[in-house]
């Protein structure tokens, strides 16, 4: 019985050494070995990536969502969002109650301090 756990280990020990070493292998392989050439298609689309006109930006919708019906949602998010540009230019920040004032008299307000609206969508 001796004989044959000494030699399961030394059959443990020479597979676990030929795995390390392959998984070593194959690791230097992976980073040493260079990559394939980018197409053109694919270095065109990171040098100059496609750009959504502003009319057809639904980014501003999303920021203009709780505008007051009677307001445009896209040109209220396209107001915000330069408010906040130019915030971050200046290097301030901005307070989602100074974007109020963009909103107009909406009658949809979101009740930002209830935690379950905003976990209902992580479940």
């Amino acid at each position: 019985m001796k004989n044959v756990m000494c030699g399961l280990r030394k059959t443990v020990k020479w597979l676990l050494t030929v795995f390390a070493s392959l998984f070593v292998f194959m690791l230097v392989l992976w980073v040493v070995l260079p990559d394939e050439d980018l197409t053109g298609e694919v270095v065109q689309i990171l040098t100059d990536p496609p750009r959504v006109p502003a009319k057809q930006n639904a980014f501003y919708v999303f920021l203009g969502f709780e505008a007051d019906p009677s307001l445009d949602a896209h040109s209220v998010g396209m107001r915000m969002d330069e408010a906040l540009e130019q915030a971050r230019a200046q290097q301030k920040s901005i307070a989602y109650d100074d974007l109020q004032r963009f909103l107009g008299t909406s009658p949809l307000k979101i009740d930002r301090s209830d935690k379950n609206f905003y976990q209902a969508g992580t479940n």
